[in-house]
């Protein structure tokens, strides 16, 4: 007999695994967002656009426990809103940002493969 705790944990488990099939579009757009900015020379509408992608991909992670996915892209989040206030240069905030990317992606395969 299933109790409704059970109920929850298979709706959760479900939500969880349809968000993991969602992570590798969201992550390539956080990527192309950034890349984006980059080309663009970091101007406020194209910085945010970035920042907004790696909130929420920060946010949403967290909430179904993919913790390491979430802290690479807070990491994002925190250098691209520095550059957007003008107290981080782009210049020394890509090399965090780019592992940061790197971070995220290794996590989603390893979640992915090891869910």
């Amino acid at each position: 007999m299933t109790t409704h705790d059970d109920d929850i944990r298979a709706a959760m488990a479900a939500l969880r695994a349809d968000y993991l099939t969602e992570l590798p579009a969201q992550l390539e757009s956080l990527r192309t967002a950034i890349d984006d900015a980059r080309r663009g020379g970091w101007t406020k509408d194209l910085v945010r656009k970035a920042i907004k992608q790696a909130h929420m991909i920060h946010g949403t992670a967290g909430s179904y426990r993919f913790l390491e996915i979430s802290e690479a892209a807070g990491r994002l989040e925190d250098a691209l809103t520095g550059i957007d206030a003008g107290w981080l240069p782009p210049e020394d905030a890509w090399p965090e940002m780019q592992r940061s990317l790197d971070d995220a992606i290794k996590a989603l395969h390893d979640a992915d493969t090891h869910p």
